[in-house]
């Protein structure tokens, strides 16, 4: 009877100490008094934190894109313009992107009613007239000359400056028909020598047989005129080369 006590009591204390199954599965028998080692633990899987989904961003609505302005409608709208700039720019980009349906427009135009776009008008004008079809060529031609009349009878400072431009355009035209016009300039008593040599640059240039006369007339009158000084005898030396050289330039007669 006090045997099998003994054997219950031992046996309780197996079940109840963990070295003691320790001890039972290592196969020997823990010390008296020694610690208990800690149980080994399973190692800790690291959770992967998953990402939280994005929230997507708020699609805005497009605007609309804007209409494609017309070229011819686009040049209208800059010269309507109160800043020069802008109308002067309106200019260049119609020469640049070819406008000659803008031509007949622009010819009717008047130069005092804009001074300071004036220059460029004339510029741009002839540019466009170089590329257009000859009765719009010849309009424009005729509209050139109209304007030197015109300004040359005025007296303002930038009637003078408009001179001077288109002569010097008229003095680049490419064919016979500005003959009639630079030879005219020859003749007129109120455009400057400075003009004036422009205009015999370009007949020169032209090999415009027919304004001989009027090239020998111009020399003749230039090298009879009193001799000046300073920087006007400048001009009519230079007025006098140009004449030589133009003259010598002409077909034989």
């Amino acid at each position: 009877m006090l045997s099998a006590c003994v054997a219950m009591l031992v046996g309780w204390c197996l079940v109840l100490s963990p070295s003691a199954r320790r001890a039972a599965r290592l196969g020997s028998t823990p010390r008296p008094g020694a610690p208990e080692a800690a149980e080994p633990r399973e190692p800790a899987v690291p959770q992967q934190v998953q990402p939280a989904p994005a929230t997507p961003a708020p699609t805005r609505p497009s605007a609309p894109a804007a209409p494609a302005v017309e070229p011819l409608a686009a040049l209208r709208a800059g010269l309507a313009s109160d800043n020069a700039g802008t109308r002067i720019e309106a200019l260049r980009t119609a020469a640049d992107q070819n406008l000659t349906e803008a031509l007949p427009e622009l010819l009717t135009r008047e130069l005092p009613r804009d001074p300071e776009l004036a220059p460029t008008l004339i510029e741009v004008s002839a540019q466009l007239a170089a590329r257009a079809a000859p009765p719009q060529r010849a309009a424009a031609l005729d509209q050139l000359g109209r304007w030197l009349h015109e300004e040359s009878a005025r007296d303002a400072n930038d009637a003078r400056g408009n001179v001077s431009v288109l002569v010097e355009t008229l003095s680049k035209w490419d064919g016979q028909d500005a003959v009639p016009v630079l030879t005219e300039t020859l003749r007129s008593e109120r455009i400057a020598l400075q003009a004036q040599t422009l205009a015999v640059q370009g007949l020169g240039r032209l090999r415009a047989g027919s304004a001989r006369a009027a090239l020998t007339t111009f020399r003749a009158r230039i090298a009879g005129a009193p001799a000046p000084g300073g920087f006007e005898l400048e001009l009519q030396q230079e007025a006098l080369q140009a004449a030589d050289r133009a003259l010598a330039r002409l077909p034989a007669e």
